[in-house]
């Protein structure tokens, strides 16, 4: 085991979070927040980016239930 002098790094507590909850094949509860903090701060930033010019946008497609969420984008078909 590594010995890091100033506590262990947060990419190497993400890739231990992610091996001991999920098998290594999917983040766990900090990994998982962490990629979608950047990813919607990446969207806000970008001008051009739908999120930042539509910011008050919801979905209008049907949803199989009371709200619209992934599962719904998910199982959409054209």
């Amino acid at each position: 085991m590594q010995n890091w002098l100033h506590g262990t790094p947060l990419w190497f507590y993400i890739l231990k979070e992610s091996e001991h909850r999920g098998d290594g094949d999917r983040l766990g509860a900090v990994g998982g927040q962490i990629v979608a903090e950047v990813l919607i701060g990446l969207l806000r930033a970008d001008p051009a980016s739908y999120l930042s010019l539509e910011p008050i946008w919801e979905p209008s497609l049907p949803s199989a239930g009371p709200a619209f969420g992934l599962a719904d984008l998910l199982t959409l078909r054209p």
